[in-house]
Parts: structure tokens; sequence; C-alpha cells
């Protein structure tokens, strides 16, 4: 997954992409070695970057789903009523939401939209 955001920087604007990427992905290497080229191929104008994905394999997965989910009110919402739910979110699923939701609390933090 691919997030991009814009920054200025001494006037230039830079386009600052995040590639959310799981750490243990066999795909990991390639991702990181398309980082490596896309930031000399697109230099001074785009910045390529990995964002650590969220799995339920991460250290603190347990401690994020007892703070950040919340099964009985997902359950009373029309997402879960509608065609595109059919049941509570899976493990997996609830990562990659993480796996965003921490992104943009970074790009909160550092005023980057």
């Amino acid at each position: 997954m691919v997030e991009c955001h814009r920054m200025s920087c001494l006037g230039v604007h830079l386009t600052q992409v995040y590639i959310i990427s799981l750490k243990e992905s066999q795909r990991r290497l390639d991702t990181e070695k398309l980082v490596l080229e896309s930031n000399e191929k697109f230099k001074g104008r785009c910045a390529f970057q990995i964002f650590d994905a969220i799995s339920p394999k991460h250290e603190d997965f347990e401690k994020f789903v007892q703070e950040l989910y919340d099964a009985q009110n997902m359950l009373k919402s029309d997402w879960f009523h509608s065609d595109y739910c059919y049941q509570e979110l899976l493990p997996q699923e609830f990562g990659c939401y993480l796996s965003h939701y921490f992104l943009w609390k970074e790009c909160v933090k550092t005023n980057q939209p």
C-alpha cells in the first residue's frame, strides 16, 4: 500500500511517499530495492520510505486490540450491517487498519498531510 504526502522544503515541493510493508513479508526485499531505486530515479521530487505494517505477530498487537478495537460499537455500526461486512474484523484486517491509522497519526504529529 502506498500513501503520498506533499511537503515543502526550501520552497521546493517534495512528495513524501510511504509504502506500507510487512517486515516478515516475502516481498520485503523487493520493496526495499524499489524504495532505493525510486529515491534515485525521483531525487528532488519524491522521497520514498517504508512504513512498517502492523500484523497480528507485532509484539504490541494484543495491546492495540484492547485499546483501539471496540467490537460492540462495530456491531452497532451501519458499516457492519452493509453489504461490505459480514463479521467482526479478522486480526489481519485489524492489522491493516492499524498500519494506516498509525501512519496517519505520524502525519498529524509531523504536520504533513
